[in-house]
């Protein structure tokens, strides 16, 4: 225990979950002064080795800044991990992306939920009224497009793929617009079969593990208690935690063959790292 960045007492988890399922595979406790990535690394290594164990052949790292741990994307790569991590928008990235010509920029096709609505209308949204008749500032989404670029980060030897989310937004207080600016989000990875499309689909698909962590810390309450390793809470509480994962991951290989029918291909394995205070990242294939 030690005080956080928020100046109280209290943990700091680390919690890596199969994307696939939702299910925890590792959960480390830290001090509550220890910084998101600490450690991660070998818990992430831990994780690609029981995924594999259990039959996937095919994992992939999601993560958000805090895990873009650049001294061992080479050691990923060469053993066939594929990643997508987001990354730092510092002052250099963000001047090569203003720096690209505008046409070369593709606009970002975000894939449905649904093919056609089955649940009634939404009710309309007042809140965007309101901001604009009391002459608040609001920030309206214009649009969004990307493009890509090769970067070798400072601690590796190989070159990776980046690829730039431009956001268009527009400012607005009661009905003069006061100001437009563009917001830069950057993600590295080192699959390049993947679309500018799908990578940023990969990493807004991490977000989900926020539920899992909602369950584990406010539902079960396992990542409360203040014992050396979290999973003694997962078994306390009777969650299916990291004692049987290795039996759910088989379970899982089995129902997704059956699930593919004829296709030969061993499934994907996706799985999330995460600390309390967000508790968001991921391993998936």
């Amino acid at each position: 225990m030690d005080l956080s960045f928020k100046g109280i007492w209290g943990y700091h988890p680390l919690l890596v979950s199969l994307a696939n399922t939702g299910e925890p595979l590792f959960i480390v406790n830290r001090s509550g002064n220890r910084p998101s990535h600490d450690g991660a690394h070998h818990v992430l290594d831990h994780a690609i080795a029981l995924c594999r164990r259990a039959g996937f052949d095919d994992v992939l790292l999601r993560g958000d800044t805090d895990f873009t741990m650049s001294a061992h994307l080479d050691r990923w790569d060469d053993d066939g991990v594929r990643f997508v991590f987001g990354h730092d928008a510092d002052s250099g990235f963000v001047n090569r992306a203003e720096n690209m010509l505008f046409d070369d920029f593709s606009e970002l096709m975000r894939k449905a939920k649904h093919a056609f609505s089955t649940t009634r209308a939404k009710q309309p949204r007042i809140k965007e009224e309101i901001v604009k008749e009391r002459g608040y500032l609001n920030k309206r989404l214009l649009a969004e497009d990307t493009i890509d670029f090769e970067f070798k980060p400072h601690r590796a030897k190989k070159s990776y793929r980046i690829v730039v989310l431009r956001k268009w937004i527009v400012e607005e207080r009661g009905q003069r617009t006061i100001g437009e600016d563009f917001q830069y989000f950057f993600y590295i990875t080192n699959d390049r079969s993947l679309s500018q499309d799908q990578v940023i689909a990969e990493s807004n698909g991490r977000c989900n593990q926020e539920n899992l962590i909602e369950q584990l810390k406010n539902g079960v309450r396992a990542l409360h208690a203040p014992v050396k390793h979290a999973q003694r809470q997962l078994g306390l509480h009777g969650h299916r935690g990291p004692r049987v994962v290795a039996e759910s991951l088989v379970s899982a290989y089995s129902f997704l063959s059956r699930l593919g029918g004829a296709r030969s291909t061993k499934p994907s394995a996706t799985s999330s790292c995460a600390w309390t205070s967000e508790l968001s990242s991921s391993v998936s294939s």
